[in-house]
């Protein structure tokens, strides 16, 4: 091997050790808690209450939390996209879309913001046909929001349907991940 051939590996190596770098940071870059406002600002007891005004006739209704120009909400789509293509037929997915600045771009958004509910995004609100809370919370973790696929909201969505034990309202606010607040 040549001193030019030599170069050109340890050019190489160098500039994709430095893309992993870059990388790297801009993930862990990303993180930041779920919930930013104080939790005592939410009251646990109202927002299960409220929770049954979701609710429809014999469906249990899944709502993803989406925020436009977030790129968390992007890159759970496709976490998103797996959860409705594995649930049954008893089960209706809705969209809540928040502006970028944080306010209802849809009719659901001002609903869920009117009730109440933090508008951290990508974010999901599951209720049971009876009008139980069972989940709100992020759709997963982690900087890529990918992390905890078929935890969140898969078990809340079994908890609704009997398949574990009672429904139990899980608030999910203290996790770390690709959030938009």
């Amino acid at each position: 091997m040549s001193k030019k051939e030599a170069w050109v590996w340890v050019l190489l190596g160098v500039w994709l050790t430095a893309m992993l770098i870059g990388l790297w940071l801009l993930q862990d870059g990303t993180k930041q808690p779920f919930l930013i406002e104080p939790v005592a600002k939410f009251n646990e007891a109202q927002l299960r209450d409220r929770a049954s005004t979701l609710a429809l006739a014999d469906r249990i209704r899944v709502i993803a939390i989406k925020r436009e120009g977030c790129m968390c909400s992007t890159v759970a789509d496709r976490h998103w996209d797996k959860i409705v293509a594995g649930a049954a037929s008893d089960v209706q997915f809705d969209n809540a879309w928040l502006s970028e600045s944080g306010d209802a771009a849809n009719d659901l958004a001002a609903q869920l913001l009117a009730l109440g509910f933090p508008a951290s995004a990508p974010a999901a609100l599951v209720v049971s046909a009876n009008g139980e809370l069972a989940y709100h919370g992020p759709l997963s973790t982690g900087a890529g929001c990918y992390s905890a696929e078929g935890i969140f909201v898969d078990q809340a969505i079994d908890r609704a349907q009997g398949k574990s034990g009672s429904v139990n309202a899980s608030f999910n606010w203290f996790e770390l991940g690709c959030y938009c607040q």
